[in-house]
C-alpha cells in the first residue's frame, strides 16, 4: 500500500490522503509521511480519533503530518487544540463531524473560533 500511494503522488498532484493506512500502523504512516513529504497531507482520522493522546503520539512519532478534528467524536478538543496542536504548530487542522450528527452552522463558527476560516 506504501508504494501505491508513493506512486500515485509522484504521478499525480495529490493534495491529501485520509486514512490511507490502518488506524494501528504507526510506523507504516511514518514511512509513508516520508514519501509524501513536503507535497501531500496526511490526514489520520481513525489513527488519531480527536484523542490529544494519540495526536501526540503522532508528533512524537513523526507518524503523521495532519489531524481530522471532529468536534462530536470521542475526547477533549480544547486540549487537542490547546496543547499539542496550536501551541507546537506541527500538524495542519482540518475540522470535520461525524456525518448526521452535527449542525453545520456549530461547525462553521467552531473553524472560525479557533483561526481557521475555511
Amino acid at each position: 500500500m506504501i508504494e501505491e500511494y508513493s506512486s500515485l503522488c509522484t504521478d499525480f498532484p495529490i493534495y491529501s490522503i485520509e486514512d490511507g493506512l490502518s488506524e494501528d500502523d504507526w510506523s507504516g504512516w511514518g514511512t509513508t509521511l516520508y514519501f509524501w513529504q513536503p507535497y501531500t497531507i496526511g490526514f489520520g482520522d481513525d489513527l488519531y480519533v480527536t484523542q490529544a493522546r494519540y495526536v501526540k503520539r503522532g508528533i512524537d512519532s513523526k507518524s503523521g503530518n495532519a489531524v481530522l478534528v471532529k468536534l462530536n467524536q470521542v475526547g477533549s478538543v480544547s486540549k487537542l487544540l490547546k496543547r499539542y496542536i496550536l501551541r507546537k504548530r506541527k500538524f495542519r487542522i482540518c475540522i470535520s463531524h461525524r456525518s448526521g450528527k452535527l449542525k453545520i452552522l456549530y461547525c462553521r463558527s467552531r473553524r472560525w473560533h479557533i483561526g481557521r476560516p475555511n
